[in-house]
């Protein structure tokens, strides 16, 4: 399928009797980035490596340890199929910044806890009350997990601090989620803050 769309994308044919004239129009000015996404599976990231695609992952059902060895083995893979460069994995993060961070992780807390009650399968069948609060409880520990160390939620040392550690892991890109509930103007002043953590990284 990677080599299928790589070659339309580059203007060559399908090779299909019963899609004649199948292109990709209008026509492409640049090469084709493609990424497979993973939950943390190594053989997904060495499969992405042996692809020459990106990765996008993330740190639901891994830790930065376990995203480091991964990424580690999609380089080799990446490597040994011959591929130019080094690749590219792209880590999602929850993200708010703010100018002091004991207030930051305040303003994120509780809509991060709804944003993570919202996605289990329980409550989307069986939204009451009971069910919400057991819910609510259950997530409280990755809700924690994400706002002291596998997110990108607080003060400017803190946030920086984090960059540092995906960075060391390996990281190439990390894809800021800051739609999981903080109100509109909240999130728009944040991301003053977050472009200062940008900039600076970015000079280092």
């Amino acid at each position: 399928m990677v080599r299928t769309l790589r070659d339309l994308w580059d203007g060559g044919d399908p090779g299909e009797e019963d899609a004649p004239g199948v292109g990709v129009f209008p026509r492409p000015v640049g090469p084709l980035r493609l990424w497979l996404s993973s939950a943390g599976g190594t053989e997904t990231f060495r499969a992405a490596g042996r692809s020459g695609t990106g990765v996008l992952t993330h740190l639901v059902k891994q830790d930065m340890d376990g995203l480091a060895a991964n990424i580690v083995e999609y380089r080799r893979a990446y490597a040994s199929a011959g591929w130019p460069g080094h690749g590219h994995v792209t880590l999602m993060l929850h993200t708010f910044v703010g100018p002091d961070h004991d207030r930051a992780v305040e303003v994120a807390r509780a809509p991060l806890e709804r944003y993570l009650v919202s996605t289990l399968t329980q409550v989307r069948r069986s939204p009451d009350d009971q069910v919400v609060g057991r819910a609510r409880e259950a997530v409280r520990p990755a809700a924690d997990r994400y706002l002291s160390r596998d997110g990108l939620i607080g003060g400017p040392e803190h946030t920086a601090d984090a960059v540092a550690r995906c960075r060391e892991a390996g990281v190439d890109e990390i894809a800021c989620l800051i739609d999981f509930g903080i109100d509109t103007d909240t999130v728009l002043d944040g991301l003053a803050h977050l472009d200062k953590l940008r900039s600076s990284e970015s000079t280092a």
